[in-house]
């Protein structure tokens, strides 16, 4: 009796000891809140890579008149867990028609890759720096 005591005890503990690290290693993930890109452990991509969103970007300027306006504006967005993008505001503004055009703009990407936490996607806020300068023209003779 004694040593079948013993050796439910031994077989009690190598249980305990391999289950601990499965229970701490889970991590509560909410799929309704909006997280920082700094919270999760794969930020949200653009489908084309960042060159390519660089020049849709860049394109998508070309009409803009910017010269009454210099500065930097933001524009932040959510990439849903579908990819989908929504909650779209400008964060830094620079001048209402660079604002508009730039919010017209984001709102015309494509879907995006959702962000990922713990390997599940999640609704991720990202942020948009746009550097907006005009440029002298040096006309030589």
């Amino acid at each position: 009796m004694n040593k079948r005591i013993r050796m439910n005890t031994r077989m009690f503990l190598l249980v305990l000891m391999l289950f601990p690290f499965g229970v701490i290693a889970q991590e509560n993930i909410s799929f309704s809140k909006v997280y920082r890109s700094f919270e999760v452990d794969e930020s949200p991509q653009y489908p084309f890579g960042k060159d390519s969103l660089e020049k849709y970007l860049r394109n998508g300027l070309q009409n803009i008149n910017v010269s009454v306006c210099h500065g930097t504006a933001m524009v932040s967005f959510v990439v849903e867990t579908d990819g989908s993008l929504s909650n779209f505001k400008t964060i830094r503004q620079v001048c209402p028609e660079v604002d508009q055009k730039l919010l017209e703009l984001v709102k015309k990407m494509p879907l995006w890759k959702p962000g990922k936490k713990s390997g599940f996607p999640v609704r991720t806020e990202v942020n948009i720096p746009f550097v907006i300068k005009v440029e002298k023209i040096k006309i030589s003779n």
